[in-house]
């Protein structure tokens, strides 16, 4: 069986929104823009009507959106003059582009409020203009673009963000314990396998890691990666599996030494 890796990065779901470069005309349109229920991205482009970059790629802009017409992302633009002091607020410098990623359910902002707002008081609070995005908006769902200004390079950008995406939730479902690996999630089942065979985590409920073992496994597959005779299409296919292993390594250890710097500061 080949390893077809992150099959779903390449069938996500259509949004209703992603026709063309959308202008943001109140808070709420912003809100109801990238907090959407259709699993989709928000490309945002911060500008300035005084900004002589800002204006240069605005063509850009609605090249790159022409090209997503039938894809998962959400193009739009907000005009910093009319929005600063709610949505622009953490923008040092125009123009800004940033990837802002789906909820994938509900909202940082609605899990605080939901011990102690009614639904309406949730929406009032949202939408009434009152709070800056960053309260608002879950840090780790904004990544900020620093490349260049040109259409191939926004798509890479959007491309590598998308997959490290998918590619965190896999590895949230294999270092679950309890969640059940479907049949069609062949990444969550090798994932699983491979933890469990090479005993890499003793204990998953207070990730107990054996950071030396994993050290040494990294080791052995990178070795077997750089020596991997790449012009035969076996082998290239079991390099996606080691390159995957790899990946989950570096996430395992990244948790490892979160909770231990976590525990240090407490």
């Amino acid at each position: 069986m080949k390893f077809t890796f992150l099959v779903a990065i390449g069938s996500f779901i259509v949004s209703v929104y992603s026709k063309g470069v959308i202008p943001i005309e109140s808070i709420s349109q912003f809100y109801d823009i990238v907090d959407n229920d259709k699993d989709a991205y928000t490309l945002v482009k911060y500008f300035a009507t005084w900004c002589s970059h800002c204006k240069r790629l605005k063509p850009i802009y609605a090249k790159l959106s022409e090209s997503y017409e039938d894809n998962d992302v959400n193009f739009v633009e907000v005009d910093c003059d009319k929005f600063g002091n709610v949505l622009c607020t953490d923008i040092p410098g125009f123009p800004m582009v940033q990837l802002i990623k789906p909820t994938n359910g509900v909202t940082q902002q609605e899990e605080i409020e939901e011990s102690r707002k009614s639904t309406w008081g949730k929406i009032k609070s949202k939408f009434s203009g009152n709070q800056n995005k960053e309260d608002v908006i879950e840090a780790d769902r904004i990544v900020t673009y620093e490349g260049s200004r040109d259409v191939e390079s926004y798509k890479s950008f959007i491309t590598t963000v998308k997959y490290n995406s998918e590619l965190s939730k896999i590895m949230e479902k294999i270092m679950n314990e309890d969640y059940e690996c479907g049949t069609s999630e062949v990444e969550c089942q090798e994932g699983k396998k491979y933890l469990d065979e090479n005993e890499l985590v003793k204990d998953f409920s207070t990730l107990d890691i054996n950071l030396s073992n994993t050290a040494q496994e990294r080791s052995r597959l990178e070795n077997i990666i750089r020596n991997a005779d790449m012009n035969d299409e076996e082998v290239k296919e079991k390099v996606k599996i080691l390159r995957f292993y790899t990946r989950l390594l570096n996430y395992i250890e990244d948790l490892a030494q979160n909770q231990t710097q976590e525990h240090d500061e407490l």
